[in-house]
């Protein structure tokens, strides 16, 4: 289409116009974010195999607040997507865009104001979906990648949701013990296939690392 064309679609292409929140970077997508996420939740029932990742849609533009860089992926500049999905079916149970640290904390449950971004952003999930609430004798278990899960995030969802999870996940996350899983620290790189597991028998929980041909950790 020309450029006439497009600047009239875009100038009236917008779901909400006037800003009832002015610290929700993503105002004018709430409402079509929260209509889709109320249609999926009235049309799936969720099974027992999730997986929590991001999605992106690639956005050049300044003015859009919420634009991320990542220099990892093809599409440098985008707009990501909180998802919580169904391994089975691969439909998307529930969405939300990434807005940085989201100190406005719109739309998430006032229980988990307090976690980190990522923690916050699976548990709000959760807790959207009703999964800590529903009753369900189903077993649920939680796949995702190093961006989100961690100890205390693998104890949060047992506990709050009687959901399980696996991942892997980064030195760094709350909950991981550095000093008994140092695999790959110091002098020398260990031989492909050794490996160091610690279990919390208090938390239930297994730590593991291995040497694949880099130091692999969930």
């Amino acid at each position: 289409m020309d450029l006439r064309r497009f600047q009239q679609i875009r100038g009236a292409f917008h779901p909400e116009n006037k800003v009832p929140n002015d610290t929700d970077k993503c105002y004018q997508l709430r409402h079509a974010i929260n209509t889709f996420n109320a249609a999926t939740k009235r049309a799936f029932n969720v099974g027992g195999k999730l997986t929590f990742d991001e999605g992106g849609v690639a956005c050049r533009s300044r003015l859009c607040p919420v634009r991320q860089y990542n220099s990892n992926k093809p599409q440098k500049f985008r707009v990501d997507f909180f998802i919580m999905s169904d391994a089975r079916c691969y439909c998307i149970l529930h969405l939300d865009v990434y807005q940085g640290r989201n100190a406005s904390n719109v739309g998430v449950d006032r229980s988990l104001v307090s976690l980190g971004t990522t923690q916050k952003a699976v548990m709000n999930a959760v807790f959207s979906l009703g999964l800590h609430e529903d009753g369900s004798s189903l077993a649920r278990h939680i796949a995702m990648d190093n961006r989100y899960q961690c100890p205390e995030l693998a104890v949060l969802l047992r506990e709050k949701a009687g959901i399980y999870s696996t991942g892997t996940v980064r030195a760094n996350r709350k909950g991981w013990d550095k000093k008994k899983l140092s695999l790959g620290v110091g002098r020398g790189k260990p031989a492909r296939g050794t490996y160091k597991m610690v279990a919390d028998k208090n938390l239930k929980i297994l730590c593991v690392q291995w040497m694949d041909s880099k130091v692999v950790s969930l």
